[in-house]
């Protein structure tokens, strides 16, 4: 499979070109929501599964809860599945992405992609995702298309979702680790501000928030405002895992989401570069990852 995608993104990459030349502010929209790939910051997952969650079963021995909101298509979601076994985490997870665009949700529940969406952004050969993961969830499907094997999808509820409302972030219940990455930017101040609350309410005590991929001050008022607690794990790492993969398939400049290169020196770097935050209730139990006073850590 994994020799077959470069010669499927070459066929797939005339069309898509075609329709960007008539490109209007609609499908623009439309290309924010589905421009992602798989396993798009391989040093984030690598931090989640051996450093983040054998801390966070001590204290919960059932099963955890991943909330994956403005989830896309759902290849945030089905990394993290894929992650699960890859670095063959022993608890059960479930994971539950939302989204607010409908025809993305129904994308991610039939799990049929393009072959860009398994290369690196800007690449028409290289996959960050693992080769043996790429022959163990996926198969060819028609029309060029790759299809995730029902036995992973059906393990992931794809839902759609309208972050500002409460009452719709409420309905699927409490997680233990929030994602709400890559987004911010593309959300009004005011928007960002009422999402942040309400997912925060679907925390548990020792939950953390993921806000990767969102400009530094705007990162920094937001967690000065909610107080949430950036903790030092393998910052500098995950940090330059996104702000390196923004340029998405040639059509936007390498500093759309307004990263700045990785600065520890910054007086306010402890905030602006995290990736993963912990909430007051959790203070005492990341307590390890919150003093660790090196943020390249």
């Amino acid at each position: 499979m994994l020799h077959k995608l470069s010669q499927l993104f070459q066929k797939s990459t005339k069309t898509r070109h075609r329709h960007h030349l008539n490109e209007k502010s609609s499908q623009f929209t439309q290309q924010v929501i589905t421009s992602t790939c798989f396993w798009r910051n391989p040093p984030q997952l690598q931090t989640i599964f051996e450093q983040l969650l054998p801390k966070l079963q001590t204290a919960k021995p059932q099963t955890l809860r991943l909330g994956v909101h403005a989830g896309s298509i759902g290849c945030e979601a089905i990394s993290l599945q894929m992650a699960s076994n890859y670095y063959q985490f022993p608890r059960p997870i479930e994971i539950v992405s939302t989204e607010i665009d409908s025809k993305a949700v129904q994308k991610a529940r039939r799990g049929k992609f393009e072959p860009q969406h398994f290369l690196e952004p800007g690449s028409a050969d290289h996959t960050l995702l693992p080769p043996e993961l790429i022959e163990q969830f996926t198969k060819r499907a028609c029309f060029n298309k790759i299809q995730i094997k029902q036995n992973l999808l059906k393990q992931i509820k794809f839902e759609q979702c309208d972050l500002a409302s409460r009452s719709a972030t409420l309905q699927f219940g409490q997680f233990d680790l929030i994602f709400f990455q890559n987004a911010i930017v593309h959300i009004n101040p005011d928007a960002a501000q009422q999402c942040v609350a309400n997912l925060i309410e679907t925390a548990n005590p020792n939950s953390l928030i993921f806000l990767g991929g969102t400009a530094g001050d705007q990162l920094s008022r937001l967690a000065h405002q909610f107080n949430l607690l950036p903790l030092n794990a393998n910052n500098e790492m995950v940090y330059n895992g996104w702000s390196w993969r923004q340029s998405i398939w040639g059509q936007f400049p390498s500093s759309h989401l307004g990263m700045e290169p990785f600065d520890a020196q910054h007086a306010d770097a402890q905030y602006r570069y995290a990736h993963v935050f912990a909430l007051e209730t959790g203070r005492d139990f990341w307590q390890p990852f919150i003093d660790n006073e090196s943020v390249a850590q």
